[in-house]
């Protein structure tokens, strides 16, 4: 009896939710922000300019990079740091963004009060159209990378969900109005007996 009341706890027990490392074409669904570095100049040092949407760097500056990369807009984050650092204000479960480098292996940390949560490996290069990478599942407040061959570059970083406003269910809707005439009826009864 013992024996299978354990079987059946590790079969029914609960699953913890599972952190996962994100690679793909889009990074995460539905980000509350995301951060292009098109307003900045070419040499710039990528620090604290986006210290109002709580995102900071280091060891990246703004670079004008040649047109044509996947996922990459202009201006770009290009690290002269090997690791270089994305800090977050506020803890984050899901972040991602475009990367590119040469041809290797990139090294991607997610961390909590500059302890490893997480951390994954992936091949990265000039050319894979899922060049989108981060972390989702688990909880963060700063991502490492170490680039593939020492140099790197990021755009599109996307963290947080953004929520949509929640719409009354149709009973919420049905019971307000029925509560509410059930009122205006008590109301005009009482009004009628004192009249009377």
């Amino acid at each position: 009896m013992l024996a299978g009341s354990i079987v059946g706890f590790g079969i029914i027990g609960v699953n913890p939710a599972q952190a996962v490392s994100l690679n793909n074409g889009t990074g995460i669904s539905n980000p509350a922000t995301t951060i292009t570095f098109d307003d900045l100049g070419s040499g710039d040092l990528l620090t604290d300019q986006y210290s109002s949407l709580g995102v900071t760097f280091a060891g990246l500056e703004v670079y004008n990079t040649s047109p044509g990369y996947p996922n990459m807009t202009e201006l770009v984050g290009f690290n002269f740091a090997n690791p270089f650092l994305i800090s977050f204000t506020q803890p984050q479960s899901q972040a991602a963004f475009s990367f590119i480098t040469e041809a290797g292996t990139s090294t991607f940390e997610a961390l909590l009060n500059d302890s490893v949560v997480e951390t994954f490996f992936a091949t990265t290069d000039l050319d894979s159209t899922n060049n989108f990478y981060g972390f989702t599942g688990v909880t963060f407040n700063a991502i490492r990378v170490t680039a593939a061959g020492d140099l790197g570059s990021i755009d599109n970083l996307q963290f947080g969900t953004a929520t949509a406003q929640p719409v009354p269910e149709p009973f919420s809707i049905i019971g307000t109005l029925i509560g509410g005439t059930a009122a205006f009826r008590i109301r005009k009864k009482l009004a009628d007996a004192n009249k009377v």
